[in-house]
Formats: C-alpha cells, structure tokens, sequence
C-alpha cells in the first residue's frame, strides 16, 4: 500500500511557485530544507490522504497538536528576516 500511495503522490511536498532556486546559497538552503532536514514534513500541510499539499509548500501547518510556521520566503514567512535571525 505505500508503493502505491508513494506513487500516487509522487510529486507533492515540492515548491511551486517562482522562487529562485540559483546560486550557491539557494541550493544550499534547499537541500537542507527539502531533505536533509525534513521541514516540509511538519511545515507544509497535508491532504486528506496524509499527502503534502504542493501548492502550500512550507507554508505552515497544525502538526501533532502544534503550529508549524510558514518558512517560505514570503513577507507571511521568513522573507524578511535577516541572516542574523535565520
């Protein structure tokens, strides 16, 4: 049942959107967030079937009883944070 249900899903859980995702820094990030580190795990909220909405991609989410905040690079997430606060 999960080779299917991975199958089924197999695309979601990956941004959209038009984040640049060049330059050193950027892949760095993206690495550590989209694998490494898990976050679209609990930051990213999930459909019916437990899949990770991709149009919502780290946008925050309730996640065992506490609220994981949106990470994306809007002015709602971390967007305009500094180095410093990251």
């Amino acid at each position: 049942m999960m080779a299917l249900w991975s199958a089924f899903f197999r695309g979601e859980g990956r941004g959209t959107g038009s984040f640049d995702g060049s330059g050193a820094e950027n892949v760095r990030g993206r690495l550590l967030v989209e694998t490494h580190g898990h976050c679209t795990g609990c930051h990213s909220p999930r459909g019916e079937l437990m899949q990770q909405k991709s149009n919502r991609h780290l946008a925050g989410a309730m996640t065992a009883g506490w609220w994981a905040p949106n990470i994306t690079p809007a002015s709602s997430g971390i967007g305009g944070w500094s180095s410093d606060q990251l």
